[in-house]
């Protein structure tokens, strides 16, 4: 019973609780086919995405501080895409006659996925499932091809009834979001 009450308490503080997210290392797996291996990758992350910010969110949850963002950005492209490049560099403007991914926006925001009742020998306890939106915005221009773009948001795989597992829930959003731009624009 005291484990059930504990649970629900730690649900319950998504809820009211003070949610802070620092920097994660996303590890997303893309497939690209028919790129040459021996050229450079630049991306350019725009200077709207910041580095730290209240992130809004949905369902009655608290908002959400996330710091680091940039940089958890940063490791989630040079790991889905150095398998296919060269060098994966970052820029702050375009290179004119390269390969250059640039992320417009990236936005990303708890919602209430699901509630379902935990049965206790008392009462029936809430239990609070919780997601990540990313709603985001990318190009691709690359040399002698039509540039390509894409405005999409996309859902975290897993979800949460816990605050000790944002930072994985953020981790997952940011790689379903390395997939869907790979699959997109790639």
């Amino acid at each position: 019973m005291k484990v059930k009450i504990c649970v629900a308490l730690l649900s319950f503080m998504i809820i009211t609780g003070c949610i802070s997210i620092s920097h994660v290392k996303p590890e997303a797996t893309v497939y690209i086919k028919g790129y040459d291996s021996g050229s450079t990758l630049y991306v350019l992350i725009d200077n709207r995405i910041q580095n730290e910010f209240l992130s809004k969110s949905s369902g009655g949850i608290k908002d959400a501080k996330i710091s680091d963002f940039r940089k958890s950005l940063e490791d989630a492209f040079t790991y889905a895409f150095s398998p296919y490049f060269k060098n994966v560099t970052f820029v702050t403007t375009h290179v004119p006659g390269h390969t250059v991914l640039n992320l417009k926006i990236a936005m990303p925001r708890l919602f209430l996925y699901q509630v379902h009742f935990e049965q206790t020998k008392h009462a029936d306890i809430p239990m609070h499932q919780v997601k990540f939106k990313m709603q985001y915005a990318a190009e691709l221009r690359q040399p002698n091809r039509p540039q390509k773009e894409v405005n999409k948001e996309v859902d975290s795989e897993g979800s949460a009834n816990t605050i000790f597992s944002m930072n994985n829930l953020l981790r997952d959003v940011i790689e379903v979001m390395c997939r869907d731009i790979a699959k997109q624009l790639f």
